[in-house]
């Protein structure tokens, strides 16, 4: 059998916001990893040692993103969010942002699997 120390996974070791995230993303990717892999080793003893490479991306630093996530009025979610889900010709937008679970992955995975619905259903019809 094959014990957990062999698999390879992937852990997203530190999510931040407002302040923290500008003061995190001003640093060095590798200071960022260090910074998260301490954080990390105070709930998981073994994390330092099972640590191979790290990713980070500091989303308000994004061209044309400008933050990570949306966050709706209620206005905009009770007028826009309707629109936004619905396709235009043969454009479908799927993202966190049009979910209701805004700012996590999961958000853009089911809004992708809507989408998904959606073009079943017209390609059905055909």
């Amino acid at each position: 059998s094959t014990g957990w120390q062999s698999q390879k996974g992937v852990l997203l070791g530190f999510y931040n916001f407002g302040g923290q995230a500008a003061r995190i993303s001003a640093m060095k990717p590798a200071d960022r990893a260090a910074f998260a892999v301490a954080a990390g080793q105070k709930i998981f003893p073994e994390y330092a040692e099972n640590y191979e490479s790290a990713f980070s991306f500091a989303w308000h630093l994004a061209e044309f993103n400008l933050g990570g996530w949306a966050e709706w009025s209620e206005t905009g979610r009770k007028e826009a969010y309707p629109v936004l889900c619905e396709p235009d010709g043969r454009l479908y937008l799927a993202g966190e942002h049009l979910s209701y679970l805004g700012g996590w992955q999961a958000g853009a995975i089911e809004s992708a699997w809507q989408q998904i619905a959606k073009i079943h259903a017209r390609v059905q019809q055909a």
